[in-house]
């Protein structure tokens, strides 16, 4: 063994080390201080891990065990610390010293790229997953983009394998593309029947025909086409005879083995011509069995019939017609059994969640959920609504924060319901979690000051995660909102002008509430939260904002690139006027940008999301220490104290 990364870790233990050497398979135990490590994983022949074990403070020498011996220690080479013996450090730790207040079920969005990069926004795209990989199909935009030689509609395939942060076209636009052989592929469309469906085993990308949407909304501007890929790139035609060759704005879904394919209309313009039949395809899309007609009104636009605990749903939906007030739109629920039975759960005309047409469907985390979409005021929709009873009920939860919209892109993914296109027309794709998460009542000081957090009176709580996969799989608090969640304690006792924040987390994009339907970038603020003219300052972007009360904010730059969902340790220090940031250990900007001080400011209040910024904020914290008195911190405390935030940072 020849080295050890990183070479401090919290005296509590539980810091992820990484050992490097030569033959470390063959290590079968690590001992610190001659005490073993955890959760010893062999990486390869030159990398191992383990869990660092908890030791009283002070530098260790650091042993791997083979069956042979012992290995030559590495001497001093780890140190066991903590910022709690930093003079007058209050230290704030969310695996410790935190005291819950019962559970409370919620949702979180956040934003996984700014920008798909793509040829432009377009909506009635569809997302899909398959491999662990999301893939956008087709879509349309009012006016064409050059790349699609000028029509309204696309047969652009999009991928992402990190979860929607970063896209590839993987096919681009093709007007004209062969029906068979090499570049065969489905032709331009909008509100394709898009879904994944196993055949003999093996997962496929089915498309399933769509509309063009050109001059005339009749045939031959459908398709009643079925096309299918196993990656995205090489489609292969399985039939040509769909019953969707003569409609448009059908349901398509895969179901206990089979394919299914169910209402739409044959004219867009004619709401008198919608459907409410039943198709269904054992073969993989070759041939089609129409069975009994749907006991549901006659509809389109559902995106999709979704599979839940056993059964298959459709939820709302409507028809669509020349003028906005010649359409109709559901919100009932039903679902289909196994053998293929229309059970109503819930009657049209309810009040849970409005009527709808063009929303998203899917089934995440054991509850049915229903997106966006258009109502009957002809607007679209921001809301979004969850059921954990099977769509007896209904829950609406915060808005989406990408505005209001319909026909979008969605997807279930590990992470989450991933959402990316739509007609809110915007760059942006986000994920949604559902969340299970303590209330925080009281954030204790680990450190020797003793100030202790509270919840504010009469606000929102801030949420405790566990195992909160932005945080590596490390506990966090996630604070939301502005002026929601914010720990206050009164604390007058700064008068010397010096004021020090590190909070380790990441400094992400942010969920939205109904009433802040847009977004802004995160932040987490730490100072004085009335509304006076105190000062407060806190990370903001990829930046440090700094409000001097009455004089209003100011802003240091720290770089780009620092709102990726990377977990970093982010360091602000104030000191007599002037203030510095740091990212990790690099500092960042300017040096020592000079700001002002108000008068009336004489401490520190509470930390939070958004405390009287007027954006509305979004950070998640795994551990916080302030030093509201004393020198600077010294250049090897820092280092210390970034290699000891490792342990919010790599579980």
């Amino acid at each position: 063994m020849t080295d050890i990364s990183p070479r401090v870790g919290d005296t509590s233990g539980g810091a992820r080390l990484t050992l490097s050497g030569v033959g470390l398979r063959d290590v079968v135990a690590v001992q610190i201080g001659g005490k073993p490590c955890a959760e010893l994983t062999p990486i390869g022949e030159a990398t191992s891990s383990c869990v660092a074990p908890a030791l009283p403070a002070g530098t260790y020498d650091v042993v791997a065990m083979t069956s042979l011996g012992a290995s030559r220690p590495l001497l001093r080479a780890y140190e066991a610390w903590t910022p709690r013996l930093l003079a007058g450090a209050r230290v704030y730790q969310s695996d410790e010293g935190v005291t819950r207040d019962g559970m409370t079920e919620t949702v979180e969005y956040v934003r996984r790229t700014a920008s798909i990069g793509w040829t432009g926004p377009r909506d009635g795209a569809s997302l899909v997953e398959l491999g662990g990989a999301l893939f956008m199909i087709g879509g349309w935009n009012t006016t064409g983009y050059a790349a699609w030689h000028g029509a309204p509609t696309t047969n652009e395939v999009l991928k992402s394998t990190d979860g929607g942060r970063t896209w590839t076209t993987i096919l681009p636009h093709d007007p004209a593309p062969p029906e068979t052989g090499p570049g065969a592929r489905f032709r331009r469309a909008h509100t394709a029947g898009v879904v994944k469906h196993e055949v003999n085993g093996k997962p496929y990308i089915y498309v399933i025909g769509g509309d063009h949407l050109d001059d005339a909304f009749r045939p031959p501007n459908y398709s009643g086409e079925v096309w299918r890929s196993s990656d995205g790139i090489e489609w292969t035609r399985i039939s040509t005879a769909a019953p969707c060759r003569d409609r448009m704005l059908h349901m398509v879904a895969s179901f206990n083995g089979a394919l299914y394919l169910m209402g739409g209309q044959h004219a867009l313009d004619n709401p008198e011509s919608a459907e409410n039949d039943v198709w269904k395809s054992s073969d993989g899309g070759i041939t089609w069995k129409r069975l009994p007609n749907a006991p549901w009104e006659k509809r389109a636009m559902v995106y999709s019939p979704v599979v839940h605990d056993g059964s298959l749903y459709v939820i709302g939906g409507g028809t669509y017609a020349g003028t906005d007030t010649d359409r109709t739109y559901f919100n009932d629920v039903w679902r289909m059994t196994d053998s293929e039975e229309w059970i109503q759960v819930l009657a049209d005309g309810h009040s849970q969640f409005e009527p709808r047409e063009y929303h998203n469907v899917v089934s995440y985390d054991g509850k049915l959920w229903v997106l966006g979409g258009y109502n009957t005021a002809h607007q679209n929709l921001d809301s979004v609504h969850w059921s954990d009873d099977g769509g007896r009920t209904w829950t609406e939860v915060e808005h989406a924060p990408w505005g209001t919209s319909h026909a979008d892109g969605v997807a279930v993914t590990s992470e989450g319901i991933v959402r990316a296109s739509g007609n809110s027309f915007d760059e942006a794709a986000f994920v949604l979690q559902s969340r299970r998460d303590a209330r925080v009542s009281k954030w204790s000081d680990l450190g020797t000051a003793g100030k202790h957090l509270f919840q504010r009176d009469n606000a929102a709580q801030p949420m405790l995660v566990e195992h909160d996969a932005l945080l590596g799989g490390s506990p966090g608090i996630v604070f939301l909102g502005h002026q929601t969640m914010d720990l206050l304690a009164a604390d007058r006792d700064n008068a010397d002008g010096v004021f020090e924040i590190y909070a380790v987390g990441v400094n992400t994009s942010l969920a939205s509430k109904s009433e802040y339907p847009t977004w802004n970038p995160p932040s987490v603020l730490v100072g004085a939260t009335s509304a006076s003219a105190y000062n407060q300052f806190g990370f903001n972007g990829g930046s440090l904002e700094f409000h001097e009360g009455a004089r209003g904010w100011h802003t240091t730059t720290a770089g780009s690139g620092l709102d990726d969902g990377r977990s970093r340790l982010y360091g602000a220090e104030l000191s007599y006027g002037s203030l510095r940031m740091f990212v990790d250990t690099e500092q960042q900007g300017s040096t020592d940008e000079a700001v002002g001080f108000d008068s009336a400011w004489t401490g520190w209040e509470g930390v939070g999301a958004g405390i009287e910024r007027s954006s509305f904020a979004h950070f998640h914290l795994g551990a916080l220490v302030v030093r509201p008195s004393g020198s600077r911190l010294s250049d090897e405390d820092r280092a210390k104290l970034v290699a000891w935030s490792m342990k919010w940072r790599a579980r």
